[in-house]
């Protein structure tokens, strides 16, 4: 009998952000931004760590159940690449879990069924990202450069379509959720040969770059949980919580 993976949540909140100063711990839906990654990780994995340079960002993810690790500041820059953020973390933790679940805080509408359906796939691949499907007239065989003034196809291949019909399916990393098993990991990936896709519908998937982001968000929790409220009365139910 094969033994159940072990799973660790890893919610990465580092204390800079230039686009939206402060988002980790600003409040969205009620509560701190970081807080809404770290319930789900309570919710569907063994283990919930938060990785941060700012012990003050620590102290709020442990007041929502979260273990705390601290990172270096060469891990807490821009540029950092997520990979050694993770690896950082999996060399901080004894023992170490068979999958790593990451959490990044700028998806709150993330949901527990979103990772419970990751690691369901992670059981046959070595990785799981979850993917949004790109508009058709988005689609990079739809996009174009500027090259010495010339407006040109961006794709080497590409070409001006007949119509948006035409254009080939294509998805983008939306960041809801990341699963990746240990060894591919420590072998310096956060992908694998193996990596499955989790679809995401749009309307579940949150973009939190800008100030412009958040207001929108923002505004689609709000409109969300006034619905399900709607709902829960015409039915005759109790009280709706939204997650987490």
């Amino acid at each position: 009998v094969r033994m159940p993976l072990t799973t660790l949540a890893l919610v990465p909140a580092r204390a800079g952000s230039r686009g939206i100063p402060g988002k980790n711990t600003r409040l969205f839906g009620g509560l701190p931004l970081l807080a809404w990654g770290v319930t789900i990780g309570r919710e569907t994995c063994d283990r919930t760590c938060i990785s941060t340079d700012d012990p003050a960002i620590g102290v709020l993810a442990a007041q929502y159940g979260a273990e705390i690790i601290i990172r270096p500041a060469d891990l807490a820059t821009d540029e950092a690449p997520m990979l050694g953020v993770v690896q950082h973390a999996l060399g901080a933790l004894q023992p170490a879990p068979d999958v790593v679940v990451l959490l990044q805080p700028t998806q709150p509408f993330r949901t527990a069924e979103h990772v419970r359906a990751a690691l369901e796939l992670i059981e046959a691949a070595d990785s799981v990202v979850s993917v949004v499907e790109i508009p058709a007239c988005q689609s990079p065989d739809y996009a174009m450069r500027v090259a010495d003034g010339w407006l040109t196809p961006f794709l080497p291949d590409g070409g001006i379509l007949a119509c948006r019909q035409a254009a080939r399916p294509a998805w983008y990393r939306d960041g809801t959720v990341y699963v990746a098993r240990r060894e591919i990991i420590e072998s310096g990936s956060l992908y694998g040969r193996r990596c499955r896709p989790l679809v995401i519908p749009a309307c579940e998937s949150a973009t939190l770059d800008t100030e412009d982001d958040w207001r929108e968000a923002a505004t689609a929790h709000s409109r969300s949980n006034s619905s399900a409220r709607s709902s829960s009365r015409t039915a005759g139910g109790g009280p709706v919580r939204s997650h987490p």
